[in-house]
């Protein structure tokens, strides 16, 4: 399962509303918390592996670390709004479940799954109000506790582990760093870290950090039409021009 982590997700503070989004979505984590209201229609989508149909009064919940995506979404076939809830907006209601994960990302409950995108649409989305979107997303979240099971569950280890990891390589990826670095910085094995890695992104670390230093080197070449490569390449992190050459012959600029 290849999904990508949404590091430029976790810059953003505000809560976000989507309404009526349709198509397919790569696969992505982050540690906001994204939860997708289906008022009428069908949407296929995934999660942590598994596949959910929803329809009618489905009600989607998508935990901090969870890999999610969406499959199928036809346009004008389906009338939806997603809820993206930043970390910061969340410590009250991880607090009340007591950091606990939901045992199933679905429920169904038309009422209640109305309910919400009417807060949504009232205050959420056109209040100019922090405090007041803030306030609707609470009752929101409120509401929900009451209608979803949670049960401690091991992968609130893993995708910890993988925040970690995720943190430390995008904050050093432009270093000379090894997995030996994570290791000793996180307090894990070698072995640990790099399976866990490799269970959740399907790709190793180190080329997950050559892929981030072909998007650094793409993108500074694009903003600077006067950039030195070769200085662009050795400020990307690697250590050579063969190798970055031998990186971008692999053609793994693309982060699956």
């Amino acid at each position: 399962m290849k999904a990508i982590f949404e590091k430029y997700r976790e810059e953003i503070s505000d809560i976000e509303v989507q309404r009526n989004r349709y198509g397919s979505f790569y696969l992505h984590f982050h540690s906001n918390v994204e939860i997708t209201f289906v008022l009428s229609g069908e949407m296929t989508v995934l999660h942590n592996g598994k596949t959910y149909v929803l329809d009618r009064g489905s009600i989607f919940f998508a935990d901090s670390y969870d890999i999610h995506g969406v499959i199928k979404n036809e346009k004008g076939c389906s009338d939806n709004c997603t809820l993206i809830i930043p970390i910061g907006c969340l410590s009250r209601f991880n607090f009340n479940r007591n950091n606990l994960r939901i045992k199933s990302p679905v429920i169904k409950n038309y009422e209640l799954c109305k309910k919400c995108v009417d807060i949504i649409d009232n205050l959420v989305s056109n209040s100019n109000s922090v405090y007041q979107r803030e306030c609707g997303t609470e009752l929101i979240l409120s509401m929900l506790l009451t209608e979803f099971d949670f049960s401690v569950y091991e992968f609130n280890l893993e995708t910890e582990l993988i925040r970690k990891v995720l943190s430390f390589i995008h904050n050093n990826y432009t270093k000379k760093i090894k997995l030996n670095d994570i290791a000793k910085s996180l307090g894990y094995t070698e072995t640990h870290i790099s399976k866990t890695f490799h269970k959740y992104l399907n790709v190793s670390i180190p080329t997950y950090i050559n892929r981030l230093r072909l998007q650094y080197i793409d993108k500074v070449l694009k903003e600077n039409k006067n950039a030195v490569i070769t200085k662009v390449i050795f400020d990307a992190g690697f250590s050579s021009i063969q190798s970055y050459y031998r990186n971008k012959t692999k053609k793994v600029n693309k982060i699956e």
